[in-house]
Protein backbone atom coordinates (compact mmCIF):
# COMPACT_ATOMS: atom_id res chain seq x y z
CA UNK A 1 0.00 0.00 0.00
CA UNK A 2 1.59 3.46 -1.00
CA UNK A 3 2.63 5.59 2.11
CA UNK A 4 0.13 8.44 1.51
CA UNK A 5 -2.78 5.67 1.12
CA UNK A 6 -1.86 4.61 4.88
CA UNK A 7 -1.44 7.80 6.44
CA UNK A 8 -4.80 8.58 4.98
CA UNK A 9 -6.13 5.59 6.17
CA UNK A 10 -4.38 6.11 9.64
CA UNK A 11 -5.43 9.70 9.99
CA UNK A 12 -9.43 8.21 9.55
CA UNK A 13 -9.49 4.52 10.54
CA UNK A 14 -12.51 5.12 12.63
CA UNK A 15 -14.10 5.84 9.95
CA UNK A 16 -12.56 2.76 7.65
CA UNK A 17 -12.62 0.59 10.72
CA UNK A 18 -16.31 1.39 11.63
CA UNK A 19 -17.91 0.13 8.18
CA UNK A 20 -18.51 4.00 7.00
CA UNK A 21 -15.98 3.79 4.16
CA UNK A 22 -15.80 -0.09 3.58
CA UNK A 23 -17.41 -3.44 5.42
CA UNK A 24 -15.06 -4.00 8.24
CA UNK A 25 -13.54 -7.32 8.00
CA UNK A 26 -13.53 -9.35 11.13
CA UNK A 27 -10.84 -7.45 13.53
CA UNK A 28 -8.19 -9.48 14.50
CA UNK A 29 -4.74 -8.47 16.16
CA UNK A 30 -2.22 -8.25 13.93
CA UNK A 31 1.06 -9.30 14.66
CA UNK A 32 2.07 -5.60 14.87
CA UNK A 33 -0.02 -5.51 17.47
CA UNK A 34 1.13 -8.39 19.44
CA UNK A 35 4.83 -7.09 19.22
CA UNK A 36 3.45 -4.09 20.88
CA UNK A 37 1.97 -5.45 23.86
CA UNK A 38 0.71 -3.32 26.59
CA UNK A 39 1.09 -4.72 30.16
CA UNK A 40 -1.19 -3.38 32.88
CA UNK A 41 1.03 -4.66 35.72
CA UNK A 42 4.05 -3.68 34.04
CA UNK A 43 5.23 0.04 34.76
CA UNK A 44 6.50 1.93 31.95
CA UNK A 45 9.68 3.84 31.90
CA UNK A 46 8.16 6.40 30.22
CA UNK A 47 6.98 10.24 31.47
CA UNK A 48 3.23 9.61 32.03
CA UNK A 49 0.75 12.53 29.96
CA UNK A 50 -2.49 12.81 29.41
CA UNK A 51 -1.93 14.67 25.46
CA UNK A 52 -4.65 16.87 26.25
CA UNK A 53 -7.34 14.03 26.03
CA UNK A 54 -8.82 13.58 29.51
CA UNK A 55 -12.22 15.17 29.78
CA UNK A 56 -12.87 14.51 33.80
CA UNK A 57 -10.07 13.83 36.23
CA UNK A 58 -11.28 12.40 39.81
CA UNK A 59 -11.13 9.30 42.31
CA UNK A 60 -13.33 7.26 41.00
CA UNK A 61 -13.14 7.48 37.35
CA UNK A 62 -11.94 9.31 34.28
CA UNK A 63 -13.05 10.46 31.17
CA UNK A 64 -10.88 10.36 27.92
CA UNK A 65 -12.02 11.41 24.23
CA UNK A 66 -11.71 9.29 21.62
CA UNK A 67 -9.01 10.14 19.08
CA UNK A 68 -11.27 11.12 16.09
CA UNK A 69 -12.84 14.19 18.24
CA UNK A 70 -9.13 16.07 17.82
CA UNK A 71 -9.46 15.42 13.59
CA UNK A 72 -12.79 17.19 12.89
CA UNK A 73 -12.67 19.79 10.67
CA UNK A 74 -10.24 19.66 7.87
CA UNK A 75 -11.05 16.59 6.62
CA UNK A 76 -14.18 17.11 6.55
CA UNK A 77 -13.43 20.25 4.36
CA UNK A 78 -11.68 17.94 1.85
CA UNK A 79 -14.91 15.22 1.60
CA UNK A 80 -17.17 18.53 1.12
CA UNK A 81 -14.71 19.91 -1.83
CA UNK A 82 -14.58 16.00 -3.22
CA UNK A 83 -18.50 15.67 -2.88
CA UNK A 84 -19.02 19.15 -4.83
CA UNK A 85 -16.45 19.51 -7.06
CA UNK A 86 -16.90 16.08 -9.36
CA UNK A 87 -20.79 17.02 -9.78
CA UNK A 88 -20.10 20.14 -11.02
CA UNK A 89 -17.51 19.35 -13.71
CA UNK A 90 -20.20 16.79 -15.10
CA UNK A 91 -22.78 19.89 -14.72
CA UNK A 92 -20.57 21.85 -16.79
CA UNK A 93 -19.54 18.89 -19.56
CA UNK A 94 -23.29 18.60 -19.44
CA UNK A 95 -23.90 22.01 -20.14
CA UNK A 96 -21.51 22.83 -22.57
CA UNK A 97 -22.74 19.56 -24.52
CA UNK A 98 -26.09 20.65 -24.83
CA UNK A 99 -26.09 24.10 -25.05
CA UNK A 100 -23.86 23.94 -27.65
CA UNK A 101 -24.46 20.26 -29.55
CA UNK A 102 -21.67 18.63 -31.57
CA UNK A 103 -21.67 17.82 -35.35
CA UNK A 104 -23.94 14.98 -36.19
CA UNK A 105 -21.13 12.87 -36.85
CA UNK A 106 -20.09 12.64 -33.64
CA UNK A 107 -23.52 13.69 -31.76
CA UNK A 108 -24.47 10.40 -30.90
CA UNK A 109 -21.16 9.64 -29.62
CA UNK A 110 -20.58 12.69 -27.51
CA UNK A 111 -24.16 12.08 -26.16
CA UNK A 112 -23.33 8.85 -25.00
CA UNK A 113 -20.76 10.18 -23.41
CA UNK A 114 -22.39 12.53 -21.87
CA UNK A 115 -24.49 10.49 -19.95
CA UNK A 116 -21.76 7.80 -19.17
CA UNK A 117 -20.53 11.04 -17.49
CA UNK A 118 -23.83 11.90 -15.76
CA UNK A 119 -24.13 8.33 -14.56
CA UNK A 120 -21.31 8.11 -13.28
CA UNK A 121 -21.42 12.09 -11.66
CA UNK A 122 -24.95 10.68 -9.83
CA UNK A 123 -23.50 7.40 -8.34
CA UNK A 124 -20.41 9.57 -6.91
CA UNK A 125 -22.83 11.71 -5.05
CA UNK A 126 -24.43 8.80 -4.24
CA UNK A 127 -21.63 7.10 -2.61
CA UNK A 128 -19.98 10.26 -1.16
CA UNK A 129 -22.72 11.81 -0.16
CA UNK A 130 -23.54 8.15 2.47
CA UNK A 131 -20.15 8.73 3.76
CA UNK A 132 -20.72 12.57 4.57
CA UNK A 133 -23.92 11.86 6.06
CA UNK A 134 -22.01 9.31 8.47
CA UNK A 135 -19.38 11.84 8.98
CA UNK A 136 -20.98 14.40 10.04
CA UNK A 137 -23.88 12.77 11.94
CA UNK A 138 -23.01 11.05 15.13
CA UNK A 139 -21.93 12.32 18.04
CA UNK A 140 -19.71 15.33 19.02
CA UNK A 141 -17.12 12.98 20.52
CA UNK A 142 -17.44 9.37 21.45
CA UNK A 143 -15.68 9.13 25.44
CA UNK A 144 -14.18 5.90 27.30
CA UNK A 145 -14.77 5.66 30.62
CA UNK A 146 -11.44 4.25 33.02
CA UNK A 147 -13.87 3.74 36.09
CA UNK A 148 -10.97 2.92 38.58
CA UNK A 149 -13.51 2.28 41.55
CA UNK A 150 -14.95 -0.85 39.83
CA UNK A 151 -11.67 -1.85 37.88
CA UNK A 152 -13.78 -1.61 34.44
CA UNK A 153 -13.50 -0.05 31.03
CA UNK A 154 -16.43 1.76 29.69
CA UNK A 155 -16.66 2.33 25.62
CA UNK A 156 -19.46 4.55 24.91
CA UNK A 157 -20.84 4.05 21.49
CA UNK A 158 -24.41 5.57 21.35
CA UNK A 159 -26.97 6.87 23.34
CA UNK A 160 -29.44 4.48 24.52
CA UNK A 161 -30.00 0.75 25.87
CA UNK A 162 -27.07 -0.86 24.71
CA UNK A 163 -25.04 1.65 24.03
CA UNK A 164 -22.06 1.05 26.02
CA UNK A 165 -19.67 -1.57 26.54
CA UNK A 166 -18.22 -2.37 29.68
CA UNK A 167 -14.87 -5.08 29.97
CA UNK A 168 -13.31 -5.55 33.02
CA UNK A 169 -10.09 -3.96 33.47
CA UNK A 170 -7.47 -7.05 33.53
CA UNK A 171 -9.76 -8.68 30.85
CA UNK A 172 -8.84 -5.91 28.13
CA UNK A 173 -5.25 -7.24 26.09
CA UNK A 174 -3.90 -3.73 25.20
CA UNK A 175 -1.87 -2.77 22.22
CA UNK A 176 -0.26 -0.69 20.09
CA UNK A 177 -1.13 -0.80 15.94
CA UNK A 178 -4.03 -1.92 15.15
CA UNK A 179 -5.63 -5.04 13.08
CA UNK A 180 -8.84 -5.75 11.23
CA UNK A 181 -8.53 -3.70 7.51
CA UNK A 182 -5.46 -2.05 8.43
CA UNK A 183 -3.42 -4.98 9.91
CA UNK A 184 -0.97 -5.01 7.51
CA UNK A 185 -0.22 -1.63 6.60
CA UNK A 186 -1.00 0.20 9.99
CA UNK A 187 1.13 3.01 11.24
CA UNK A 188 2.04 3.43 15.01
CA UNK A 189 0.34 6.36 16.97
CA UNK A 190 -2.92 4.42 18.25
CA UNK A 191 -3.89 1.84 21.14
CA UNK A 192 -6.03 -0.43 20.90
CA UNK A 193 -7.98 -2.83 23.60
CA UNK A 194 -9.64 -6.07 22.71
CA UNK A 195 -11.45 -8.77 24.46
CA UNK A 196 -12.36 -12.21 22.75
CA UNK A 197 -15.96 -13.00 22.82
CA UNK A 198 -16.97 -16.91 23.92
CA UNK A 199 -17.80 -17.46 19.84
CA UNK A 200 -14.09 -16.69 18.99
CA UNK A 201 -14.19 -13.37 17.46
CA UNK A 202 -12.99 -10.25 19.02
CA UNK A 203 -14.41 -6.79 20.46
CA UNK A 204 -12.27 -3.91 20.52
CA UNK A 205 -12.17 -0.21 21.05
CA UNK A 206 -9.52 2.58 20.74
CA UNK A 207 -7.84 4.32 23.60
CA UNK A 208 -6.91 7.52 23.55
CA UNK A 209 -5.62 10.21 21.44
CA UNK A 210 -3.91 9.47 18.20
CA UNK A 211 0.11 10.48 18.48
CA UNK A 212 3.12 10.47 15.94
CA UNK A 213 5.79 9.16 18.29
CA UNK A 214 6.09 5.62 20.16
CA UNK A 215 7.54 8.00 23.31
CA UNK A 216 4.30 9.86 23.42
CA UNK A 217 1.89 7.07 23.05
CA UNK A 218 3.47 5.26 25.64
CA UNK A 219 3.36 8.00 28.10
CA UNK A 220 -0.26 8.39 27.66
CA UNK A 221 -0.09 4.52 27.98
CA UNK A 222 1.06 4.64 31.48
CA UNK A 223 -1.03 7.58 32.61
CA UNK A 224 -4.01 5.18 32.20
CA UNK A 225 -2.14 2.30 33.27
CA UNK A 226 -1.00 4.03 36.37
CA UNK A 227 -4.10 5.31 36.80
CA UNK A 228 -6.14 2.60 36.94
CA UNK A 229 -3.78 0.37 39.04
CA UNK A 230 -2.18 2.66 41.17
CA UNK A 231 -4.35 5.14 41.91
CA UNK A 232 -4.31 9.36 41.10
CA UNK A 233 -1.99 9.97 43.87
CA UNK A 234 0.47 8.79 42.04
CA UNK A 235 -0.03 10.83 38.75
CA UNK A 236 0.38 15.03 38.15
CA UNK A 237 -2.97 16.38 37.64
CA UNK A 238 -4.21 16.66 33.87
CA UNK A 239 -2.75 19.96 32.35
CA UNK A 240 -6.01 20.66 30.13
CA UNK A 241 -9.11 19.11 31.25
CA UNK A 242 -11.45 19.41 27.89
CA UNK A 243 -14.74 21.56 28.89
CA UNK A 244 -16.92 19.01 26.54
CA UNK A 245 -18.65 17.04 29.53
CA UNK A 246 -22.61 17.69 28.93
CA UNK A 247 -21.91 20.33 26.44
CA UNK A 248 -20.43 21.54 23.20
CA UNK A 249 -16.91 23.10 22.86
CA UNK A 250 -16.24 26.93 21.93
CA UNK A 251 -15.44 27.99 18.47
CA UNK A 252 -12.00 29.09 19.58
CA UNK A 253 -11.05 25.40 20.87
CA UNK A 254 -12.30 23.94 17.91
CA UNK A 255 -10.21 26.47 16.07
CA UNK A 256 -7.15 25.21 18.02
CA UNK A 257 -7.45 21.95 17.58
CA UNK A 258 -7.56 22.06 14.19
CA UNK A 259 -4.73 24.20 14.23
CA UNK A 260 -2.63 21.72 16.24
CA UNK A 261 -3.63 19.45 13.77
CA UNK A 262 -2.27 20.49 10.71
CA UNK A 263 0.50 20.66 13.38
CA UNK A 264 1.98 21.96 16.75
CA UNK A 265 4.89 24.29 15.18
CA UNK A 266 3.43 27.61 13.30
CA UNK A 267 5.50 26.86 10.08
CA UNK A 268 3.24 24.05 8.86
CA UNK A 269 0.25 25.13 9.76
CA UNK A 270 0.46 28.77 8.28
CA UNK A 271 0.98 26.73 5.00
CA UNK A 272 -2.41 24.40 5.69
CA UNK A 273 -4.23 27.52 6.68
CA UNK A 274 -6.56 27.30 3.71
CA UNK A 275 -7.65 24.42 4.78
CA UNK A 276 -7.57 24.80 8.29
CA UNK A 277 -9.71 28.31 8.65
CA UNK A 278 -12.56 26.76 6.54
CA UNK A 279 -12.37 23.49 8.81
CA UNK A 280 -12.60 25.69 11.82
CA UNK A 281 -15.95 26.73 10.52
CA UNK A 282 -16.70 23.63 9.33
CA UNK A 283 -16.12 22.23 13.08
CA UNK A 284 -17.88 24.42 14.87
CA UNK A 285 -21.29 23.45 12.36
CA UNK A 286 -20.50 19.91 12.79
CA UNK A 287 -20.31 20.07 16.24
CA UNK A 288 -23.43 22.89 16.92
CA UNK A 289 -25.41 21.63 14.72
CA UNK A 290 -25.56 17.89 12.96
CA UNK A 291 -23.72 16.08 15.72
CA UNK A 292 -25.23 14.91 19.48
CA UNK A 293 -23.74 15.33 22.48
CA UNK A 294 -22.86 11.72 24.17
CA UNK A 295 -24.78 10.74 27.24
CA UNK A 296 -23.97 8.38 29.83
CA UNK A 297 -26.60 5.85 30.83
CA UNK A 298 -27.75 5.51 34.38
CA UNK A 299 -26.41 2.42 35.33
CA UNK A 300 -23.09 3.62 34.12
CA UNK A 301 -23.56 7.16 36.48
CA UNK A 302 -24.67 5.27 39.51
CA UNK A 303 -21.53 2.71 39.48
CA UNK A 304 -19.06 5.98 39.31
CA UNK A 305 -20.74 8.40 42.25
CA UNK A 306 -17.74 10.91 43.18
CA UNK A 307 -17.16 11.59 46.98
CA UNK A 308 -18.16 14.74 48.20
CA UNK A 309 -14.71 15.07 49.53
CA UNK A 310 -12.82 14.03 46.13
CA UNK A 311 -9.81 16.57 45.89
CA UNK A 312 -9.50 16.10 42.28
CA UNK A 313 -13.02 16.54 41.56
CA UNK A 314 -15.38 19.57 41.57
CA UNK A 315 -12.73 21.65 39.45
CA UNK A 316 -13.14 23.79 36.23
CA UNK A 317 -12.40 22.26 33.06
CA UNK A 318 -9.20 23.70 31.63
CA UNK A 319 -9.14 23.91 27.89
CA UNK A 320 -5.97 24.47 25.68
CA UNK A 321 -3.98 27.57 26.07
CA UNK A 322 -3.39 28.49 22.92
CA UNK A 323 -3.07 31.56 21.47
CA UNK A 324 -5.23 32.50 18.12
CA UNK A 325 -4.44 36.12 17.92
CA UNK A 326 -1.22 35.75 15.71
CA UNK A 327 -2.32 32.63 14.11
CA UNK A 328 -5.32 34.34 12.74
CA UNK A 329 -3.23 37.41 11.48
CA UNK A 330 -0.67 35.30 9.81
CA UNK A 331 -3.60 33.42 8.31
CA UNK A 332 -5.07 36.24 6.98
CA UNK A 333 -2.38 37.31 5.40
CA UNK A 334 -1.53 33.93 3.72
CA UNK A 335 -5.57 34.00 2.13
CA UNK A 336 -4.63 37.34 1.07
CA UNK A 337 -1.47 36.35 -0.32
CA UNK A 338 -3.28 33.31 -2.38
CA UNK A 339 -5.83 35.74 -3.50
CA UNK A 340 -3.31 37.92 -4.89
CA UNK A 341 -1.71 35.21 -7.09
CA UNK A 342 -4.98 33.40 -7.62
CA UNK A 343 -6.01 37.11 -9.93
CA UNK A 344 -2.45 36.95 -11.14
CA UNK A 345 -2.55 33.92 -12.63
CA UNK A 346 -6.05 34.13 -13.86
CA UNK A 347 -4.87 37.82 -15.48
CA UNK A 348 -2.26 36.37 -16.98
CA UNK A 349 -4.07 33.50 -18.11
CA UNK A 350 -6.87 35.69 -19.53
CA UNK A 351 -3.89 37.42 -22.12
CA UNK A 352 -5.06 37.35 -26.17
CA UNK A 353 -2.49 34.86 -26.63
CA UNK A 354 -3.60 32.29 -23.81
CA UNK A 355 -6.96 32.60 -25.15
Amino acid sequence: MNSWMTWLLTRNSDLVMSGRYMREPAWTPSEQFKKTRLDQRQCSSNEPCTLGGVIEFNETYMDVVDWSYQKVGPFEVILTFLLLAFPYGVARIAWIFFSDPWPDDVYVGGLLATIFVIVLGMLHVIWFGCVAFNVFTGFTHYPVRLDRKNKMVHVFRRNGAGGVSSYRWRDITFGMRGGGALQRSFAAGAMHGYVRCPDGSYDYFRLGVIWPTDEGMRGQWEYYRRYMEEGPDTLPEPEILLPIERKRESFRMGAQLCWFWAGPMLGPAIFLAPLTVPGSLLRWFIMHVTRRLPRWPQHVVDACPISPDDKYAFKPAQSLNVSLDLAFIVTASVLALDATLIYWFVSWLSQPGYH
